[in-house]
């Protein structure tokens, strides 16, 4: 809560006026919540599974160093408090719960006062502590939030000064003694001094939480709600509690008073707790869940070491320019959602907007929404260090652009041994441009990734900075992984590199599948190369996937559009296990199909791939798989008669015909249903063509028939329809009545 100043309004009459004046009433209670980034500072852990209010707590457990929350009352949060004496002071109270470990034993809270001369300490003037241990009316069941006060009653608090006596003691004088007069503490205890000192019009300096250095390490219990109520108005609670589970972080707060809520009917409550006016603050106060940062400039670098969503205001709005640490430990799901990323990244000598650090193991990462820019620099975009990288690795609707260095997003740091096995990747609808390194997903050899997507890219404008750090093997590699999904990309302009400058490299040593379609792979120095055998650190041949590469546009690669083969690619030596890979209907820039291995002049293909038929007046979509079949279709018929549908049909020639299907239907736009249930065999060749005839048995009606051609390669064409109606037969009456003469 915040604090709120009341004031009544007190109406007068007076004769005919009216008199309305404020007059000050107790003011509202303030509470200020602080959370497990506070605790760990004063030496106390934190909570959720235990609470008296909110929805956390503060504790100690055996071995523990002792625990000080020091208070200033004129200072944030804990100003509105403000001055005040030991004779201002109402109460105070706070509650804890323990397992009796050792029994009595508990959190207790030190009064220091301002210093004087002739005080106690330097630095303070007199101290008093308030100790359950020596309660009046002690009753602390274990496993029981309890309360203690300097109020009258169970668990009533005394105070004791160790200065002037023994280190606590029963039948110590309450807080209504202290403010009585001058405490002579030999009227309580024999050692105590015989001098009177008096207490009540000093001013208090701190109030302090606190743990006993002498039981520290043997004691643990849990704390909250600490209370001070003054009697001139101002009451503080402070709410002990856990890392919240979503934090906010907005520039513009930097000078927020700590405690006081900073966005009004906002989603935060307390800055300092859930609110911070850096990104850093808000990762190490946040439990497992949400930073959400505010439009604005971060000039920090950040380090993530927990799992948890870093949310901006979006790529054009938020920016963090001193790159991002994932730190050394093992945890799941980062992801990082609409900033603009730059800068070096202070995580060891590489020079990444994104680096990991240590040993450690992150599962699960997703980058998107994201600008990742290198601005022209020799850095790369996200350093892998020695494959920490599991689970799946996600990267959505991102712009990567400017980087020089020559792996740009590597998980190994460009070893084709990662530390741990990724299970998939997923690249999907990202802008990129202005690279002079390639980007590479990596598999373990002995437990490939289970899957890849890679789709809807756009990775154009590369630059050859091979002449200084860079260097594009290829735009995009990817291997061992079982699965790979490659749709819908483009990918242009990948310049030669010596013997490399390959637009995607893709390869397996353990069996694997290949989807890959509807990709633009134009004008690079090469196409799509799958080595045959991977010499570098590897020494073990490749299997030549399952699956199929097709409707893709390969146009103007200078090498090749398709190439299987030993290192280098291009070559014509290929140590690959299996094969031929499907790579039919796809478009090589030219009607006559493929070079190399193929018979055109389209762009090269290498041997053992099955190339035909292809895409002829493409580029895909337009045009069609393949010449449409030669045949010459000189009839086709469909007559009804008594036996059925008698269908007929006659060819002048036929070249590379394998057959003919038949369809049936009801209307003239189908649905359609073959008819024959195997292919019936071709007789015609290209000098002569052959005569087919065929009787289907439908009911009666109306009805369309199709005719299908089918060559060796697959490849057919519909002829028809033709119409034909079966009439109902008619039926002869068994019993014709006699007519009248």
């Amino acid at each position: 809560m915040k604090t709120i100043n009341v004031f009544i309004a007190l109406v007068l009459v007076v004769g005919l006026a009216l008199v309305v004046g404020p007059v000050p009433v107790a003011q509202a209670a303030t509470t200020v919540v602080l959370g497990g980034s506070v605790a760990t500072l004063v030496g106390a852990q934190s909570t959720s599974s235990e609470q008296y209010i909110g929805n956390g707590s503060w504790y100690s457990v055996l071995g523990d160093s002792k625990i000080e929350l020091y208070i200033d009352p004129t200072s944030p949060p804990y100003d509105s408090l403000g001055s005040f004496t030991i004779a201002d002071i109402e109460k105070v109270s706070y509650v804890t719960k323990n397992g009796g470990t050792p029994s009595g034993v508990d959190f207790y809270v030190n009064i220091y006062t301002m210093p004087y001369s002739g005080g106690d300490a330097s630095w303070y003037g007199n101290r008093l502590t308030l100790e359950p241990l020596y309660a009046n009316n002690y009753n602390a069941p274990n496993d029981t939030w309890n309360t203690w006060t300097t109020d009258s009653g169970t668990n009533q608090l005394t105070l004791f000064d160790s200065n002037h006596g023994p280190y606590g003691f029963y039948g110590a004088p309450t807080l209504a003694d202290i403010q009585a007069g001058p405490i002579t503490w030999s009227d309580y205890v024999p050692s105590g001094d015989i001098t009177p000192i008096d207490y009540k019009g000093q001013t208090v300096k701190y109030i302090v939480l606190a743990t006993g250095s002498g039981w520290a390490n043997v004691f643990e219990g849990f704390v909250d709600a600490l209370t001070i109520e003054l009697k001139t108005g101002p009451s503080l609670t402070i709410d002990l509690e856990h890392h919240p589970s979503e934090v906010w972080v907005n520039d513009d707060w930097a000078s927020t008073v700590p405690g006081t809520d900073p966005d009004g009917a906002g989603p935060a409550t307390s800055f300092g707790y859930d609110a911070f006016a850096t990104i850093q603050e808000g990762i190490d106060a946040v439990s497992g869940s949400t930073v959400n940062v505010a439009a604005g400039t971060y000039n920090e670098s950040l380090l993530i070491d927990k799992g948890l969503t870093l949310t901006g205001a979006g790529a054009t709005t938020t920016f963090v320019t001193g790159g991002i640490v994932l730190d050394a430990g093992t945890y799941t799901g980062v992801t990082i959602d609409g900033f603009t990323l730059t800068g070096d990244s202070p995580a060891e000598s590489h020079d990444a907007v994104i680096a990991m650090s240590g040993s450690g193991v992150v599962t699960d990462i997703t980058i998107r929404n994201c600008v990742l820019d290198g601005e022209g620099t020799n850095r790369i975009a996200f350093y892998g260090r020695t494959g920490r990288v599991a689970g799946t690795w996600t990267w959505d609707n991102n712009t990567i652009k400017d980087f020089r260095g020559w792996y740009v997003i590597d998980n190994t740091g460009s070893s084709n041994y990662p530390g741990v096995a990724l299970t998939s990747v997923v690249f999907t609808n990202n802008v990129v441009t202005g690279l002079g390194g390639s980007i590479a997903f990596r598999g373990k050899l002995d437990e490939p990734m289970s899957s890849a997507t890679v789709s809807g890219n756009t990775m154009t404008g590369w630059v050859d900075s091979s002449g200084g750090s860079g260097w594009i093997w290829a735009g995009l590699e990817i291997n061992n992984v079982s699965d790979l999904d490659v749709f819908g990309n483009v990918i242009t302009g990948v310049p030669a590199q010596g013997a490399e400058g390959q637009a995607l490299q893709i390869w397996s040593v353990t069996p694997w599948t290949v989807d890959i379609r509807d990709n633009t792979i134009t004008g690079n120095n090469m196409g799509i190369y799958l080595p045959g055998y991977v010499a570098s650190d590897v020494n073990m041949p490749c299997h030549v996937p399952s699956g199929s590469v097709y409707h893709n546009n390969f146009v103007g690669n200078t090498q090749f559009g398709l190439w299987i083969s030993d290192s280098p690619a291009g070559s014509s030596t290929s140590s690959a296990i299996g094969g031929p890979l499907d790579a039919t209907c796809n478009w090589w820039g030219n009607n006559s199909g493929p070079s190399g291995a193929g018979p055109g002049s389209g762009d090269a293909v290498s041997g053992n791939v099955l190339f035909a038929p292809w895409w002829q007046d493409g580029p895909y979509p337009n045009g069609q798989c393949g010449e449409p079949t030669a045949i010459t279709l000189a009839s086709f018929t469909a007559k009804a008669g008594a036996d059925g549908v008698a269908l007929a049909w006659e060819t002048g020639t036929e070249i590379d015909n394998a057959g003919f299907n038949l369809y049936r239907a009801l209307t003239q736009d189908g649905p359609w249903t073959q008819i024959n249930g195997a292919l019936i065999a071709a007789e015609g060749d290209a000098v002569a063509g052959g005569s087919y005839s065929f009787v289907d048995t439908p009911d009666y009606g109306t009805f369309y028939y199709k005719l299908e051609d089918v060559d060796y390669y697959g490849v057919s064409t519909l002829h028809g329809p033709v119409k034909v109606t079966v009439a109902r037969p008619l039926r002869r009456p068994l019993y014709r009545p006699a007519l009248p003469r």
